[in-house]
């Protein structure tokens, strides 16, 4: 299984990708959306999952959610979830029937990590 980064905030969220890692995850990492899609396109074996910071102006709902249907529309199999700063429910509302998972906070801790793979977990078999 496999997991794409997107952005520079890495470190911010590194006990949550632990996890992932943990449960079987190849982490790839890419500092912008571009490098990612390209990445995406060209992959014989496209990713599980998507993880999108808020870098690259990500901070504006508007453009998370362009950047979330950029990625769809190359993959529309794929999970996507946010690490964000904003509250919970203003970020559901923003992301409303792009078919998200929650998001993580920022920064993001090993316990949240666990959330996000139990939620992945039920769409997914995840070790």
């Amino acid at each position: 299984m496999e997991l794409y980064y997107i952005g520079t905030m890495q470190d911010k969220c590194q006990p949550a990708l632990d996890v992932f890692a943990a449960r079987g995850f190849a982490i790839r990492s890419f500092a912008s959306l571009e490098a990612a899609c390209t990445a995406m396109q060209q992959a014989e074996h496209k990713p599980e999952a998507v993880l999108l910071d808020e870098s690259e102006g990500r901070d504006d709902m508007a453009v998370m959610r362009a950047a979330v249907m950029a990625i769809l529309s190359i993959n529309a199999f794929v999970y996507a979830f946010a690490m964000t700063g904003r509250d919970a429910e203003v970020y559901h509302d923003a992301m409303e029937g792009l078919g998200m998972l929650s998001a993580l906070p920022c920064p993001a801790t090993k316990e949240d990590g666990e959330r996000l793979v139990a939620e992945l977990g039920n769409f997914i078999t995840v070790a």
